[in-house]
């Protein structure tokens, strides 16, 4: 583009942006006519008249809604009725064993021997080092493996936690 032409187009661009805001200013701060009876005469959606009124089409359940209203539930004069039960509540209800001790291992030390330990938490208590034969909650570390503990629990039953695989929750 030559020099000459720069100035004159730069002056065409701004005359042209600022007649399309004129624009939009008269178009945004124009108020509609509405009819003398304050209705507006097209019809926003379906059912809905020139004249404002509005068309209520045939539901399938309308019926099932009337008679709901008829027996409302929270009406004074109802009366309160007998017990409510939902059920299943004559069962016989068999107690559940306590469940058993459960820790959360965060991981194994294989120093060697006697030595090796882990990081584990029982449910009330704080992480820490649990070596091999001490006590981590209610359970008793017994064996420790690469990502792997043994505990004894207060029954002699023993419970072996894993450590959970990187990336797995």
């Amino acid at each position: 583009m030559r020099k000459g032409l720069r100035v004159p187009a730069a002056v065409f661009g701004a005359v042209a942006a600022s007649g399309l805001l004129a624009a939009s200013a008269v178009r945004a701060a124009r108020i509609d006519a509405l009819s003398p009876t304050g209705v507006v005469t097209d019809a926003p959606f379906p059912g809905a008249r020139a004249d404002g009124a509005f068309e209520r089409p045939e539901v399938p359940g309308e019926r099932r809604l009337v008679l709901a209203e008829e027996r409302n539930p929270f009406h004074p004069e109802r009366r309160r009725g007998g017990a409510f039960s939902l059920g299943g509540e004559d069962e016989i209800r068999v107690p559940q064993p306590p469940p058993r001790a459960v820790a959360s291992l965060s991981g194994t030390a294989l120093v060697g021997g006697a030595r090796d330990f882990i990081l584990c938490q029982s449910e009330p208590d704080p992480w820490r080092i649990v070596r091999l034969g001490e006590p981590c909650g209610a359970l008793v570390l017994v064996a420790v493996e690469r990502g792997r503990a043994t505990f004894r629990d207060p029954e002699g039953d023993d419970v072996v936690l894993e450590m959970p695989k990187v990336g797995s929750n």
